[in-house]
C-alpha cells in the first residue's frame, strides 16, 4: 500500500504531500473545504474530478463525509490516471 500511496501522491499538489493513508487526505481535504473551498476547487479541478460526481459530493452532508467522498473521488481518479500511464509506458 505505501508505494501505492507513494505513486498517488506524486499527483497531489506539494502542500497535500505526503499522504500515506486515506484518513490524511481526508484531513487536508477537510482543512480547504473548511478555509479555502475557492482552493480546493481548483486543485480538484487540476486533478480533473468529475464534475457532477463532485456535485453530487457535496450533497446534503456533513463537512466530515462530504471529506470522505472528495478523498475516495480523488484516489479512484489518481488510479485511473496511474492505470492509463503503465498502460502506455
Amino acid at each position: 500500500m505505501s508505494e501505492l500511496a507513494s505513486d498517488i501522491s506524486n499527483f497531489l499538489p506539494s502542500e497535500w504531500r505526503p499522504i500515506t493513508k486515506q484518513e490524511d487526505l481526508v484531513q487536508k481535504i477537510l482543512l480547504l473545504l473548511r478555509s479555502d473551498l475557492p482552493r480546493l476547487y481548483n486543485i480538484l479541478y487540476t486533478i480533473d474530478i468529475d464534475e457532477e460526481r463532485l456535485r453530487k459530493a457535496f450533497e446534503n452532508d456533513t463537512d466530515e463525509n462530504i471529506a470522505h467522498k472528495i478523498s475516495k473521488l480523488v484516489i479512484d481518479r489518481l488510479l485511473q490516471k496511474l492505470e492509463t500511464r503503465k498502460k502506455y509506458s
